[in-house]
């Protein structure tokens, strides 16, 4: 039996590192009928997912998991910021650069905090670093990803990731 933590090649901690700022929740804002939102929930110990309805409103409700009727929630939700180019000229398909890569930024949310990372995939296996470069622990669980542009931004006050497009081809 092969141990998930070990095949990962990812560290894990339940106790969070130190150094985070709060993250009481993180909003992914893709376009203005795609946004996500993630909010920290201390007694599930999880965040939250909601979304749009694709309706032009910024109002996001629960997504439910539809076996359970609960709200999917993850353990860690990690924003991979990752160099995307449209690969046709009517820029509807999108190519994204996720292996093989070096130090590449991202952040961390677990346990209502928010951290800076770097990503790197050398061998094709993801690892997750703090500014230092030393191993950053995820917290034991379900971990969600969201991959955004290079050209996407952070604003830490507002907690909020804005997804950009890349330059056209």
């Amino acid at each position: 039996m092969v141990d998930p933590q070990d095949y990962a090649g990812l560290a894990f901690d339940p106790q969070p590192p130190s150094g985070g700022k709060p993250a009481p929740f993180v909003r992914v804002v893709y376009n203005r009928y795609n946004q996500i939102g993630w909010t920290y929930d201390a007694d599930r110990g999880e965040y939250l997912r909601s979304q749009d309805q694709a309706d032009d409103t910024p109002t996001l409700v629960p997504t439910l998991d539809h076996l359970t009727g609960e709200q999917l929630g993850a353990d860690n939700v990690l924003v991979l910021f990752a160099r995307h180019r449209f690969v046709n000229s009517a820029r509807t398909i999108v190519e994204m650069e996720l292996v093989y890569v070096q130090d590449r930024a991202g952040l961390l949310f677990r346990d209502g905090q928010a951290y800076p990372i770097t990503w790197s995939t050398p061998g094709g296996r993801l690892q997750i670093a703090d500014a230092d470069g030393n191993p950053m622990p995820l917290r034991p669980g379900l971990s969600w990803f969201e991959v955004v542009s290079y050209e996407s931004t952070w604003n830490e006050e507002q907690l909020t990731v804005r997804f950009h497009n890349p330059p056209g081809p």
